[in-house]
């Protein structure tokens, strides 16, 4: 188990959307890695349970559409989640 000490310490308050990848195994390493490279993504985390990449990310509702095919076309991705915040 991991704890944060201090949250606000973490610039997390540009967070709009966080996205939920299923992916094959053993492409977990080579998603994240492409995924750097999209600076809507702020944040990413490999993660074991529901899903196998988190990624955290900034970016309007009017762009948010094609983001979110961007990311179905990534080699490996076969599931995308999308969770809004408000």
């Amino acid at each position: 188990m991991c704890a944060v000490e201090n949250v606000n310490a973490f610039p997390y308050e540009s967070i709009t959307i966080i996205i939920g990848l299923k992916v094959i195994p053993g492409k977990e390493k080579n998603i994240r890695e492409y995924s750097a490279h999209f600076h809507e993504i702020t944040h990413i985390f490999k993660a074991f349970g529901c899903f196998d990449v988190i990624f955290f990310v900034s970016i309007e509702e009017e762009a948010l559409s094609l983001f979110i095919k961007k990311i179905e076309q990534i080699e490996g991705v076969l599931e995308v989640h999308v969770m809004k915040l408000i």
